[in-house]
């Protein structure tokens, strides 16, 4: 039916980076996430480091609905950042705004086992 010719929905996005599994069917009033293209991410990846950071326009989604893109980005991505490592990942590491760098800098030096996190007890902190 000619009805349906200019709509965007019916289009299958990408894979999901954030979630994984399957990728989503849009519906009619979706549209695919400009900021991430459909993949609900931006890697971070280099040789060493495999780091994923969530999308803060759609949540990790890949598409917005008409509430989202009325609403504009969730409250909680106002002040933090998430990363998980992999898409299997089923916790993901809440940065601060500006301190994403430092944290991927961390996670490079613990992967080339020149960084090591220590614990609160070998500072005396307990």
């Amino acid at each position: 039916m000619v009805e349906r010719q200019h709509r965007q929905g019916n289009i299958r996005l990408p894979y999901n980076i954030w979630f994984g599994g399957e990728s989503h069917t849009l519906r009619d009033d979706e549209t695919c996430c400009e900021g991430c293209g459909g993949c609900g991410g931006h890697s971070e990846s280099s040789e060493a480091v495999g780091l994923i950071r969530c999308c803060p326009s759609c949540n990790g989604k890949g598409y917005q609905d008409w509430i989202d893109r009325a609403r504009g980005p969730g409250e909680e991505h106002k002040e933090y950042t998430y990363f998980i490592s992999n898409t299997g990942d089923q916790i993901s590491a809440a940065v601060k705004k500006g301190q994403e760098e430092e944290y991927m800098e961390q996670i490079r030096l613990q992967h080339t086992g020149v960084f090591k996190f220590v614990n609160k007890s070998d500072k005396g902190e307990i």
